[in-house]
């Protein structure tokens, strides 16, 4: 399992149109899947989607879930010491 701090050192970042994107969708899907990279789609210059990999996705959904779940437990423990 990678950290996620590794995760985003090792993609490449970049923008792209919205309507470049759909012109090459299946060339952008590969290289988010294959070579992992994050592509920010913009309209009129402004970020709208990210698409990343599957596994980045979710190595990013299991630490916003254990960030939720530790910020739960740190309010409970305030909360109990009152």
């Amino acid at each position: 399992v990678w950290k996620l701090e590794e995760i985003f050192e090792m993609a490449t970042y970049r923008r792209i149109n919205v309507t470049d994107a759909r012109t090459r969708f299946a060339e952008v899907v590969d290289q988010v899947h294959y070579q992992g990279d994050i592509v920010m789609l913009c309209k009129s210059g402004k970020p709208v989607a990210v698409m990343v990999s599957v596994e980045f996705f979710e190595q990013w959904r299991i630490a916003m879930e254990t960030t939720v779940r530790l910020a739960q437990s740190v309010k409970q423990s305030l909360s109990s010491s009152d």
